[in-house]
């Protein structure tokens, strides 16, 4: 319930500070052209945005780290049971030791 109200706080936080970004200072002489550079200024600021939280929810999904995870799960994160990641920590001596430790044939 309590995560319900800090998203619904956050949503409309963005909402309003969206509204003053595009409306601050607009008078009716220039609204028109002072929209048409805000708009897409806007519109770039949310897509940049989203692609650099999915890459991070991505990132540290693939690298298991907890942060993601909530608090309470009592799973162990030992990365011995994990199946999904076979790479053995060793110092490898060049680059081709590195490769085929990472991709064995």
């Amino acid at each position: 319930m309590r995560r319900h109200k800090v998203l619904i706080i956050l949503i409309v936080l963005v909402v309003v500070s969206s509204f003053l970004f595009l409306m601050y200072g607009l008078n009716p002489n220039s609204y028109q052209y002072a929209l048409s550079l805000r708009v897409p200024k806007l519109i770039a600021i949310a897509l940049t945005g989203s692609g650099i939280a999915l890459s991070s929810v991505i990132f540290q999904t693939v690298t298991n780290n907890r942060i993601l995870t909530d608090a309470s799960d009592d799973t162990p994160q030992s990365t011995s049971n994990n199946t999904d990641c076979n790479i053995q920590l060793s110092e490898p001596k060049n680059f081709k030791n590195l490769i085929n430790d990472l991709y064995p044939m």
